[in-house]
């Protein structure tokens, strides 16, 4: 006999996974099988009243930009990548700015969000999210033309 249980499963990346990125590729690669996972589970345990829900912020407050020039500083030097080292620093502090969403309004939108009754599939929340949706059903050539001037390659 099969019990059937009220869960939910919530994992929780940012929209990287979506998108290519330059010098990213474990990293992107990661977030994408996360992605795919979790729709595969969806699908596979929605039969058992389990919840899995995307969870994929915009840009919140957070330590992250710290903490990546902490760990770029630390690295050899990488005489490939040194005419854009200007950039790679600039972008550990993208999602970082005084638009980002502050942590707490984050977490108590994503906290009423997963404890509705019938939460949604996916849920994205923060600043850059709705930029970010539109970008990942762009076509591929534009994409990479967007990504191109972003990242000044």
């Amino acid at each position: 006999m099969l019990r059937y249980y009220l869960a939910k499963i919530v994992p929780a990346y940012y929209q990287g996974g979506k998108k290519i990125k330059y010098r990213h590729k474990r990293k992107v690669a990661s977030k994408a099988a996360l992605h795919s996972l979790t729709d595969t589970l969806r699908l596979e345990l929605g039969h058992f009243a389990i919840n899995v829900i995307n969870v994929v912020p915009g840009a919140v407050k957070s330590n992250i930009g710290k903490s990546a020039i902490a760990s770029y500083n630390r690295m050899p030097e990488w005489k490939l990548y040194k005419p854009f080292e200007a950039v790679i620093r600039e972008r550990a502090y993208f999602s970082q700015t005084t638009k980002s969403t502050p942590t707490e309004v984050f977490a108590k939108n994503t906290v009423a969000t997963v404890l509705k009754n019938n939460p949604p599939a996916w849920f994205s929340f923060g600043h850059y999210s709705t930029i970010m949706a539109i970008m990942y059903h762009l076509p591929l050539s534009v994409k990479d033309f967007i990504m191109k001037k972003t990242m000044k390659c």
